[in-house]
């Protein structure tokens, strides 16, 4: 059995490990792998882990199909490291080159071929390399878009089957334990191009913000944590709340007592209302600000008494109570 240090990036991802119970005894985990750094680096992380932890260890590699000859070459590596390792490679690709408008789309393609995985129980987790830099990255860019309170908690540790064990490993731990093994990797020359929000976050704005902090990134992917606590228990108390105010609650259809809503602080009306909305569907792409709207909407109580939201959503208010519907298109 490997003997390693607790601060040592093995170490290090091993407490994370143990200390949430991200992975079980007898687990079947499947590493979705690009063949870039990050995932590279939690592939061979959780080799050396495999016995101590008592889990079967595959990867799944989706080729989008977005870069031409080097997604087919990302492809082959990955499939390549997997062979000299003895690993179980899974292999999906886009039916179409550039099939894909957006990254969002793409994205949405690869979850898809992991949930497929996991529907047939190829697998029992998935492992994603986020890691601590990821974290601060998106609490930043966030923060920039005017996220509230649920977005600023990031990239979650745990996600139903998806799980992130190098949430508190930064990059440059992530390269010196690839190259103190000289483990080779994948680089996406996309990744240097600034003219992608996330990649100006990351070699512009961090850059000069570390001036100020050196410890900036440790600090961002910190203050995540905090705001997932606060917000889970806010979300809690807001579930709990909802019960209350609910007089009717149907598949496109929810209905709140008005004066008992009137009567909460400021984040729990806002919060009900979101979890109202996320009864019959979609949040996406229903902004706090189009939640703010209609709180003023509602607080005022007189003249135009509804608003309308994207995905064909209404929130109105009709004789003391607030209907939270889903119009017939």
């Amino acid at each position: 059995m490997n003997k390693f240090s607790q601060k040592s990036v093995t170490g290090k991802v091993y407490k994370e490990i143990i200390k949430d119970s991200l992975i079980l005894s007898g687990e079947k985990i499947a590493v979705a792998v690009s063949g870039g750094a990050d995932s590279i680096c939690l592939l061979s992380v959780l080799l050396e882990l495999k016995d101590k932890l008592g889990i079967q260890i595959s990867a799944v590699h989706f080729n989008h199909r977005l870069r031409g000859s080097e997604s087919d070459m990302d492809e082959k590596f990955v499939a390549d490291f997997c062979r000299e390792r003895g690993i179980d490679c899974i292999v999906d690709r886009a039916k179409k080159i550039n099939s894909y408008k957006s990254e969002d789309e793409a994205r949405i393609a690869r979850y898809a071929f992991f949930q497929n995985l996991l529907a047939g129980e190829r697998a029992d987790k998935v492992a994603i390399a986020h890691n601590q830099n990821d974290q601060a990255e998106t609490v930043l860019l966030r923060l920039i878009r005017g996220s509230g309170f649920s977005g600023l908690k990031a990239i979650p540790r745990v996600r139903e089957k998806f799980i992130r064990p190098l949430l508190t490993i930064s990059r440059p731990e992530i390269e010196k334990y690839l190259a103190d093994r000289n483990i080779r990797f994948r680089t996406d020359d996309s990744n240097s191009d600034i003219i992608y929000s996330r990649n100006y976050i990351r070699h512009q704005i961090l850059p000069q913000i570390s001036k100020i902090n050196p410890n900036v990134v440790a600090t961002l992917a910190g203050s995540a944590e905090i705001f997932a606590d606060d917000y889970n228990y806010l979300e809690e108390t807001a579930r709990a709340t909802l019960t209350t105010l609910r007089s009717e609650n149907r598949s496109d259809l929810v209905t709140l007592d008005h004066k008992s809503w009137q009567a909460l602080p400021l984040a729990l009306q806002r919060l009900t209302l979101r979890l109202s909305v996320a009864e019959i569907s979609d949040l996406t792409d229903i902004t706090f600000k189009q939640i703010d709207e209609v709180m003023a909407v509602l607080r005022r109580g007189r003249g135009k008494k509804w608003k309308p939201l994207p995905h064909s959503l209404r929130i109105s208010l009709v004789r003391g109570k607030i209907r939270v519907e889903k119009l017939n298109k």
